[in-house]
């Protein structure tokens, strides 16, 4: 991301922590909302079909775009995408053990 490690370890602020649990939130409320429409009922299995679906469709493709527009490292999409993925799966789990 063209900074050093002294300037990533200089931003003391909380806010970067407090939008991505926020984020993760709304992604989960989403899932939650789309595992029983899209599927008929919120299982494990499906909760976990959504979110790898909902990744792939939406969250991989637009994170390929932004980093080719920002000429970023195919390294760092690989490292967001990666974990995106897994936050989306964990969701999904989740979300499919409540039921």
């Amino acid at each position: 991301i063209n900074k050093t490690r002294e300037q990533i370890m200089a931003n003391n602020s909380a806010t970067p922590y407090i939008l991505a649990a926020l984020m993760q939130l709304i992604m989960a409320y989403s899932l939650a909302l789309f595992i029983p429409r899209l599927m008929g009922a919120t299982t494990i299995s499906n909760g976990l079909i959504v979110a790898f679906h909902a990744w792939l469709g939406f969250v991989i493709t637009s994170m390929i775009i932004n980093h080719r527009y920002q000429g970023s490292k195919w390294s760092l999409t690989l490292i967001d995408g990666g974990y995106l993925l897994g936050v989306l799966l964990v969701q999904g789990l989740v979300i499919g053990l409540f039921g």
